[in-house]
């Protein structure tokens, strides 16, 4: 189960995450950079079928720390309503840059290094 590796690599990092359903996971995430700094927010990722394969998409983020502004092109990419999650959450369209996934280990260490550049650089 894909959801379930990917919950036990985060264990290992020190975070505890809960399934919300199916494949769709929250945890608590501090950020440790960026104009967020020190904030305690939730995460919520939609962990792929095919992980660790492929990363999981865009961040889902509550509470909303960035305005929504769906036609947004710069970082974070669009924030958009996240209706999956819940009406406390939006959703940064900022995946995994392309081909980038594949130089990694394919870990969750390398996607929540992502997310850390992700905070650093707002």
């Amino acid at each position: 189960m894909p959801t379930q590796e990917f919950i036990d690599e985060l264990n290992t990092l020190g975070y505890q995450a809960e399934v919300l359903n199916d494949n769709k996971i929250v945890f608590d995430y501090v950020v440790l950079d960026g104009k967020f700094k020190d904030q305690s927010i939730k995460l919520g990722l939609d962990v792929p079928q095919d992980w660790n394969l492929n990363p999981p998409g865009g961040l889902h983020v509550s509470p909303r720390i960035l305005p929504i502004n769906p036609n947004e092109t710069s970082h974070p990419a669009r924030v958009a309503e996240s209706p999956n999650f819940g009406p406390d959450w939006e959703y940064w369209s900022r995946p995994f840059p392309p081909g980038e996934w594949a130089k990694t280990k394919r870990a969750v260490r390398d996607y929540m290094r992502y997310v850390r550049h992700l905070f650093s650089t707002q």
